[in-house]
């Protein structure tokens, strides 16, 4: 919501002082947004892919992350994901109060009910029209969310294997005529190189078919 204060590690011996910088905050972001939305001009999507709430600096979390919802539906964010961070007051807070708060739907493929049915609060994908051609963005969670939250953070749902959960919702959007598939959910990269990297996320997309590109966040 505000400027963070990151200090360079740069220099070092003979007094040398590092500088130190403000990074981010919504209003320096937002300027950014809008200079590449105008770069667009059939339209675009602005998303996340999970954990914008939980574990979030004082002046958020003070409020319960509702200034965080409130912030991201004045910065026109289109959807969101779940990842482990989302849980972190439990599902009925996120179901009940912060969920309601947003303009904007929140996606995961994967995390059901018993019954394998997703939620009301939540979608397994959306679909954006950009002057007549379909984007299909479906959202999945990380496997691992039951060992990074408290316990019964989930209520009675479950973090279900994303990889056929994610297909199957793909496979569905393409049978309805949405040809242009994007992936998007709460996984990362954690090895390899900047462009040959490696990790979960790229053997997700390694695993997929119809997908036109993957994007993770973790």
């Amino acid at each position: 919501l505000v400027p963070l204060t990151e200090t360079a590690d740069n220099l070092s011996g003979g007094g040398a002082a590092n500088p130190g910088f403000a990074i981010g905050g919504s209003a320096f972001l937002d300027t950014w947004f809008d200079l590449y939305r105008s770069e667009a001009p059939n339209g675009s999507i602005t998303v996340a892919a999970g954990d914008s709430v939980g574990a979030t600096p004082p002046i958020s979390s003070f409020f319960g992350d509702v200034p965080t919802i409130e912030i991201m539906n004045l910065m026109g964010f289109s959807a969101d994901g779940l990842g482990n961070h989302n849980f972190d007051k439990g599902e009925q807070y996120l179901r009940n109060t912060l969920i309601p708060l947003a303009d904007f739907p929140y996606l995961s493929s994967n995390i059901v009910d018993p019954q394998g049915d997703t939620p009301a609060e939540w979608s397994p994908s959306t679909v954006f029209d950009f002057d007549g051609t379909k984007i299909g963005l479906v959202g999945f969670s990380n496997e691992d969310i039951p060992e990074l939250i408290f316990p019964g953070g989930l209520g009675p749902f479950h973090v279900a294997p994303r990889v056929p959960a994610v297909q199957a919702e793909v496979d569905r959007l393409r049978a309805t005529g949405v040809n242009t598939i994007v992936v998007m959910g709460h996984d990362r990269a954690t090895a390899g190189t900047l462009t040959a990297p490696t990790g979960p996320v790229v053997g997700l997309a390694d695993a997929l078919t119809g997908v036109d590109a993957v994007i993770g966040d973790h």
